[in-house]
């Protein structure tokens, strides 16, 4: 739970009729409800509409307070799109976000010392928050390959993401890979954050 927004797993849908009373208890001590259009249900089995009227049908029965559930392949909660249905829906957000803050970088025509801490500090960092929970972004090597450069001042292709990566064998700042950067970022999460 993080403020109102609550999100939770459960073995099977019967483990809701478990659920009534604390939220009960809610509602009656700090005036907080759910709110059926707001809540999500998502099934982690494969997504078909007959699936979906059976959790609806016997979430009926279990809790009829709570039939206005929505029943989705996925949901978002704090950000993320969670469910066997959201695949790469997370990353359109940050980046598309990514692009346009990296179109602004390269149209300033700052001085490349400066383009690598831009892209380091202020471009890198969009996609963070997302990369905790979600597998690098889907941004293939090309594309990154392309924006990296152009804030550099050169042509798309001329130099590689991974010899980007290592300008400073040479005395120049590196550039940090955003896949790169995504996966460490996922891997400190799981064993920093979520160890067990």
């Amino acid at each position: 739970a993080c403020a109102d927004d609550v999100g939770l797993c459960l073995y099977a849908v019967a483990f809701v009729r478990f659920l009534r009373e604390p939220f009960a208890a809610a509602r009656a001590l700090a005036n907080l409800s759910l709110h059926p259009t707001k809540a999500v249900m998502v099934p982690c089995a494969q997504w078909s509409q007959e699936l979906a009227d059976e959790l609806r049908r016997r979430l009926s029965l279990l809790a009829p307070e709570w039939t206005g559930w929505q029943i989705a392949p996925w949901a978002r909660y704090l950000g993320f799109h969670f469910g066997p249905g959201a695949g790469t829906l997370a990353w359109h957000a940050p980046l598309q976000r990514f692009r346009d803050r990296a179109t602004e970088a390269v149209a300033s025509g700052m001085p490349s010392p400066l383009a690598v801490t831009t892209w380091n500090t202020l471009l890198i960092s969009l996609t963070n928050y997302w990369a905790q929970l979600c597998l690098p972004p889907p941004l293939d090597e090309s594309e990154e390959a392309r924006w990296m450069n152009k804030m550099l001042h050169m042509p798309g292709n001329a130099i590689s993401v991974a010899l980007l990566a290592r300008l400073e064998d040479i005395g120049v700042r590196s550039m940090r890979s955003v896949r790169c950067w995504s996966l460490a970022a996922l891997v400190r999460t799981a064993l920093d954050t979520l160890p067990e």
